[in-house]
């Protein structure tokens, strides 16, 4: 049975629409501001800007910046001697270990979010310190997500956060 000549139009005509559609939304996120695509250069001023921040950060700040991002990365080796210890389950454990990573992209975000770029930059190289070791370690030793779950989790990451 082949569909009739009227069903084929209206269909094609509902692709074209449906396209249409697609190519400004695509349109609409290609120009975007901020928003740079693999091998096109910085804008003018990126290095300005990260001077900028870079000047407003005293040696005093960066100093409290390690120190906290110190004291983060101790509550993660807290966490993990409680699972190695069989306190928590591995599973509990690692759940835990990523809530904890997930709330400094949070902090990160809320940093940026106030203009304070390098306390945001510390939240989340803390998160990215703790975050990826319990992937890797959830997917490979305690085998908690398969393969193809572990390396899609480690190429899924939040959207930088931006300041101002």
């Amino acid at each position: 049975m082949e569909p009739s000549r009227e069903s084929l139009e209206a269909r094609i005509e509902d692709l074209v629409v449906r396209l249409e559609r697609l190519e400004r939304r695509v349109g609409l996120l290609e120009t975007s501001p901020g928003r740079r695509t693999i091998g096109q250069e910085p804008e003018d001023g990126a290095e300005e800007g990260l001077a900028e921040i870079a000047s407003h950060v005293r040696p005093g700040d960066i100093l409290a910046l390690v120190g906290r991002t110190v004291m983060v990365l101790a509550g993660a080796y807290l966490l993990r001697a409680i699972t190695e210890l069989g306190i928590v389950p591995q599973a509990v454990g690692s759940a835990l270990g990523l809530l904890y990573a997930a709330s400094f992209v949070v902090l990160a975000d809320r940093a940026a979010a106030r203009g304070r770029a390098a306390s945001a930059a510390a939240h989340g190289l803390a998160a990215s310190l703790i975050g990826f070791p319990v992937i890797a370690e959830a997917t490979t030793r305690f085998r908690l997500l398969p393969p193809a779950g572990g390396a899609g989790a480690r190429r899924a990451r939040p959207a930088a956060p931006r300041a101002g």
